[in-house]
């Protein structure tokens, strides 16, 4: 009799794995018992589902109630929280004590599959036990204890026992199987009680260095060419230092060519005749006619129409060359203003055309070296005694997912101002960042912790476990071994502790709820397929 036992057992195990394998499900309970038609069995009662964890181990655990007599068999899902993968190799012993009885062992020799196992217990009396499930292996050595396990005298006092079960909305849980999260990077943290840092949260923005922002403006009224070594400038290019940006000609003039030319004529008529009366007061000097003053005279009339004529050759010539822009460039190159950059940086503003005509004075560039910015903070007036001249910040700009902490950048504090702002209560408080990647722009808000040096018990998780999510916070707490719930959360300030960056939790997390700190996102995706209610504590 015993032998036909085992042997219909084993065939239902078979045709349980084989139904898996089908379907590509997890495992369960059911996928064991559910091989009886419903209707054989219409009152069956739901197993019973339960999750424990120790420090190394998790023990996800699924049986049906126990009736004295009848044979419980267990899907026990035993996961390594070293790795998060499932135990594959060890024994599994279940042990069973009663007041007044010894106690009653079962043992299963070794997983059916990868992280479950699959004792089968039968208790021969009714009442309350203790309930002892002993994990051995090389590997691992863990108890788990679950107290007050009743035994019920038979199956119609199971189903009296459980005929309103207490409802539950099911809907609040997103369903994540042991298996799949075994086949996925996947671990969950307890969040935990930690003195951290006191901080003061601030708005800040990010603005440039002080003496690390110029203005590039013209020497001289001209035309805007292009050197044979520049490259043609377009904002956010970077440049260096001495760079040579645009070329600039000289005298150009909007004028036009008849105007010129007749200016041309014009003033070497004057040059012509100016020279005629000097050589007329020269002579008539020598005769001692005219006196000395009167040559001195004729000659400033002839040295200033020369300069006249001069330039208006010179602007005759500028609008040669300015014809001559896009074609075969033929200008001397020697009258040109080069314009070199005066720092490294980036080019964030460029006001000119090639070929345009601009003025002496007038702004063409802007350019900003990011290697280094700062963090202005608007800090209340009431809270800047807190702050310590050698005082650390985190940041967290919008549009960057992860707190920028004091010990993955370099960043110190450069001022406090002393002068409050009537409107906003405020003064600023300005912190130098490396930037080495050029992720902070120039213009950006950005949440600023700073440390008062006085510690307070904070509630902390991995920065890992927060999402974001239509612009609002989240984090994925297992409230089973496969289920979990979607929380809104709002986060305080950020830090490194034991290399690990943590961030603090003002609400929608309790102490020990298990946040997901990897694999959040494939739990998302399972998310995403219905709406999940969440909740706020």
């Amino acid at each position: 009799m015993t032998r036909m036992f085992f042997w219909a057992f084993g065939l239902l195990i078979l045709l349980a794995l084989g139904v898996t394998a089908i379907l590509g499900g997890g495992f369960h309970l059911d996928t064991i018992t559910g091989s009886i038609a419903p209707e054989e069995t219409p009152t069956e009662p739901d197993p019973i589902s339960m999750t424990l964890w120790s420090d190394q181990a998790e023990l996800f655990l699924e049986y049906p109630p126990f009736v004295a007599g009848h044979p419980s068999i267990f899907a026990a899902h035993l996961t390594d929280l070293r790795n998060f993968r499932p135990v594959i190799a060890g024994t599994l012993e279940v042990r069973m004590t009663t007041k007044g009885q010894p106690a009653l062992s079962f043992l299963a020799s070794a997983p059916l599959l990868p992280g479950i196992f699959t004792p089968s217990v039968t208790l021969p009396e009714p009442g309350t036990y203790e309930m002892d499930l002993l994990l051995k292996s090389d590997a691992l050595k863990e108890t788990f204890h679950i107290a007050n396990v009743e035994v019920f005298p038979s199956m119609k006092e199971v189903e009296r026992r459980t005929a309103a079960p207490e409802s539950v909305d099911l809907q609040e849980e997103v369903t994540f199987l042991k298996e799949q999260q075994w086949k996925v990077e996947f671990a969950t943290q307890a969040a935990r009680n930690q003195k951290l840092p006191s901080t003061i949260r601030a708005r800040g923005v990010i603005t440039s260095k002080m003496g690390q922002k110029v203005v590039v403006t013209a020497p001289a009224t001209g035309l805007v060419v292009l050197s044979e070594t520049a490259r043609i400038p377009i904002i956010g290019q970077e440049v260096e230092q001495g760079e040579i940006l645009v070329a600039i000609t000289p005298g150009f003039t909007t004028a036009s060519r008849a105007e010129l030319e007749s200016a041309v004529s014009q003033t070497a008529l004057q040059q012509a005749q100016a020279r005629r009366e000097l050589h007329r007061t020269q002579r008539l000097f020598e005769e001692k006619v005219l006196a000395k003053k009167q040559v001195e005279q004729a000659n400033t009339t002839f040295l200033l129409a020369k300069n006249k004529h001069a330039e208006a050759q010179k602007r005759l010539a500028s609008l040669t060359l300015s014809q001559q822009v896009g074609r075969a460039d033929t200008r001397d190159r020697t009258q040109d203003f080069l314009l070199r950059a005066p720092i490294q940086g980036i080019i964030v503003k460029a006001n000119l055309t090639l070929g345009s005509r601009i003025e002496s004075g007038e702004e063409l560039f802007t350019l900003i070296n990011m290697d280094h910015v700062w963090v202005e903070a608007r800090v209340y007036g009431s809270d800047v005694s807190k702050i310590s001249p050698n005082a650390r910040a985190s940041f967290q700009p919008q549009g960057i997912t992860e707190l920028i902490l004091p010990e993955h950048v370099n960043s110190h504090l450069v001022a406090i101002g002393n002068v409050i702002d009537s409107a906003t209560k405020t003064l600023p408080v300005i912190f130098e960042v490396e930037n080495s990647t050029h992720r902070l722009k120039v213009g950006m808000h950005a949440d600023v912790f700073i440390e008062t040096g006085e510690q307070s018990d904070s509630l902390i998780i991995p920065s890992t476990a927060v999402l974001q999510e239509s612009g609002k916070k989240v984090a994925f707490v297992q409230t089973g071994g496969e289920t979990f719930e979607k929380r809104f959360i709002a986060t305080g300030s950020a830090t490194s502790l034991q290399g690990e960056e943590v961030v603090q939790i003002l609400e929608g997390l309790e102490a020990d709820e298990r946040v997901v700190t990897q694999g959040a996102y494939a739990i998302k995706l399972a998310a995403a397929s219905g709406e999940i209610p969440t909740h706020a504590h």
